[in-house]
């Protein structure tokens, strides 16, 4: 496996992985998440995203076949005066081919943005896992991460 960082000629490749997740989110929560992205949307994301110096989308390949990407930024917060200052990495998407799974390709991505974490002198990553999604809990559970925060919401 290698992992790279992504450029403009990967999107149609961003596109395709993003679409698995992205249809796993539209199912469980489908009056929140849109299913299958227009990809004329998807493209531009994906390219405004990767033209900021804060952004880092890492692509994983086998046999120089996308199989994975990671989507991440750095993000700065100021000291106010409730927090401290820091500096995190934000993972905001990971996702890999289905049948790719299960095969270090998940690991590798999530290892990279630790590298990325060191190389800037983060204060920590963080990432998002929605309550439905048992299987990227106990990733990352099983990398590390642990609990910070809950959030919660209703209908009006």
């Amino acid at each position: 496996m290698d992992i790279r960082p992504g450029t403009n000629a990967d999107i149609p490749s961003l596109i395709d992985l993003n679409r698995v997740v992205q249809q796993l989110h539209a199912a469980a929560e489908p009056d929140y998440f849109k299913p299958s992205g227009n990809e004329t949307e998807l493209a531009a994301f994906f390219q405004e995203q990767l033209a900021k110096p804060a952004v880092h989308i890492f692509l994983a390949e086998v046999a120089e076949q996308p199989v994975g990407y990671l989507f991440a930024t750095v993000d700065e917060h100021e000291q106010n005066p409730f927090s401290h200052a820091q500096r995190v990495v934000h993972i905001h998407h990971l996702a890999v081919a289905s049948g790719h799974r299960r095969q270090g390709i998940g690991t590798g991505l999530m290892a990279r943005a630790q590298q990325l974490a060191h190389d800037v002198s983060a204060d920590r990553l963080v990432l998002g896992t929605w309550a439905f999604n048992r299987g990227a809990r106990a990733f990352f559970a099983s990398l590390g991460y642990r609990i910070f925060s809950f959030r919660m919401w209703r209908r009006p």
